[in-house]
């Protein structure tokens, strides 16, 4: 996937796309997702455990991003990063869910408000090792989008908030033997949701957001 990004990056030099000047984008957040087939598994090894625990939903993540093209004044484009995280734990049973993946991502800037959508491919793995799921993963395609407010520090760094809507669904996943797992009709995890996150920006041009 590095390569591919590299040999993108090749291309838009050689057509003449312009090349923002070198930035870095970091955010850290929080989000909620239903998880409908992992917490299934869940609520069946309760009936069957006699136990109480709580369903996934809630965890955090974060985010790196990358502009390595400008279309015009109000629209780039760049590559990045995300790693997504749940958790679980109730004495001595503990599930877990996470989801690392790259994206290439387009932006749209209006005054301090940026409006984003990214495309990307992630692997997901899936432990639940009381009810025999240990070690799952599997890779899946997903969208997201996000729409925030920078304000800047400096002419270098800018602060900012976005919430974002994603769709990252991980439909089947195998474990360390090979074996194949599938949700009944909805994908095995799930991280689609929604978020909150707060972002922090450097960059060596002219300053963020001018």
């Amino acid at each position: 996937m590095v390569r591919q990004w590299g040999i993108a990056l090749c291309l838009m030099m050689a057509v003449g796309i312009p090349v923002v000047a070198f930035e870095m984008e970091g955010g850290l957040s929080a989000f909620y997702a239903p998880f409908a087939y992992a917490n299934g598994l869940l609520a069946a090894y309760e009936e069957e455990a006699g136990a109480t625990i709580p369903d996934l939903g809630l965890g955090i993540g974060g985010d790196f991003r990358m502009p390595i093209a400008s279309f015009s004044d109000r629209l780039r484009g760049g590559v990045g990063g995300r790693v997504l995280g749940a958790r679980v734990s109730e004495r001595e049973t503990d599930a877990a869910a996470s989801l690392v993946g790259g994206y290439a991502w387009c932006e749209y800037r209006l005054g301090s408000w940026r409006f984003q959508t990214d495309l990307g491919v992630y692997r997901g793995t899936f432990d639940f090792a009381e009810a025999r799921y240990a070690g799952l993963g599997g890779w899946g395609l997903g969208v997201a989008g996000r729409a925030g407010y920078r304000v800047p520090l400096g002419k270098r760094l800018s602060l900012g908030v976005a919430a974002g809507l994603e769709w990252l669904p991980v439909w089947e996943m195998t474990d360390a033997s090979g074996q194949t797992y599938r949700g009944r009709g909805t994908p095995f995890v799930d991280f689609s949701g929604v978020s909150v996150s707060i972002e922090l920006s450097w960059s060596s041009g002219k300053g963020v957001g001018e």
